[in-house]
């Protein structure tokens, strides 16, 4: 397709998915894709020459095979920093397509690819955290109404743990952690809304957590959280481990994320 209506298309990469003859137009450097990462479904990489543009839009897909499953429109640019949330529950090596367009120039540039594997939220033992906003512990008093996860996407398939009715029943579920009064730690995963897990009184910022223990080591796909909205905690960190020690073997699957204070559930996996 030389022209349009009359208009060479040259300098026009595409219309409409129809690649046009090319030549003539000045085309934007390609751009190289370094400190690609995941981290049990937050993906991230860094454009390593980021530097050498100057009114630059970036065009970022993740891939399984032939499969889209994170379109650029889910994706968010801030600076070199390209991040997105990885939610497929395909199977597989993950393939970044990355393109870019300098203002200016007529030719979006090359594509740069790279792969990655997603991590599996695969643990015996979940923990939250209230932090500070830069992740520091923290001793402001928190409450939790609900906190699940579930072994589908979406909040489907089955729940963990299992609605609690003391901090051991029922098995194999274990919730522990520092309580105010009868606020105690399974309230937070009992079958009703309006008792909560708190930490009213709390004096020591080590021990402003909640800790469940899932009885083994258990796949979740999705998980959410309910606080209760009265609480003064602002931030949270949610870790996990497979020993349940806490001592350096865990990982963190949400670090530092703002409190939702509203009535509604928050996403965090």
């Amino acid at each position: 397709m030389a022209e349009i209506s009359g208009v060479p298309t040259a300098d026009i990469d595409n219309v409409d998915g129809f690649f046009t003859t090319s030549g003539g137009g000045t085309a934007t450097t390609t751009p190289t894709i370094t400190a690609l990462a995941d981290n049990y479904g937050a993906g991230s990489l860094v454009v390593g020459n980021y530097a050498s543009y100057t009114n630059v839009v970036f065009q970022c897909e993740v891939y399984v095979g032939a499969t889209l499953i994170v379109s650029n429109a889910l994706t968010t640019e801030n600076g070199a920093t390209i991040t997105w949330t990885d939610s497929s529950a395909l199977s597989g090596t993950r393939t970044v397509k990355l393109r870019a367009q300098e203002f200016g120039d007529f030719i979006q540039s090359a594509e740069a690819t790279d792969t990655y594997e997603k991590l599996a939220v695969s643990f015996r033992y979940f923990r939250i955290q209230g932090v500070d906003a830069d992740g520091t512990f923290n001793k402001l008093q928190t409450g939790v109404k609900d906190w699940r996860y579930y072994s589908a996407l979406s909040y489907g398939g089955t729940k963990y743990p299992s609605d609690m009715t003391t901090d051991a029943l029922p098995t194999p579920f274990v919730a522990s952690g520092y309580s105010f009064s009868s606020y105690s730690p399974f309230k937070a995963f009992d079958s009703s809304l309006t008792t909560w897990w708190w930490t009213l009184s709390v004096s020591t910022a080590s021990l402003n957590h909640l800790t469940i223990d899932m009885g083994a080591q258990t796949t979740m796909l999705s998980g959410r959280i309910l606080f209760y909205a009265s609480h003064s905690q602002r931030h949270f960190s949610i870790m996990a481990s497979n020993t349940g020690a806490f001592t350096g073997e865990e990982v963190f699957l949400n670090t530092a994320i703002a409190c939702d204070l509203t009535t509604t559930y928050q996403a965090i996996l």
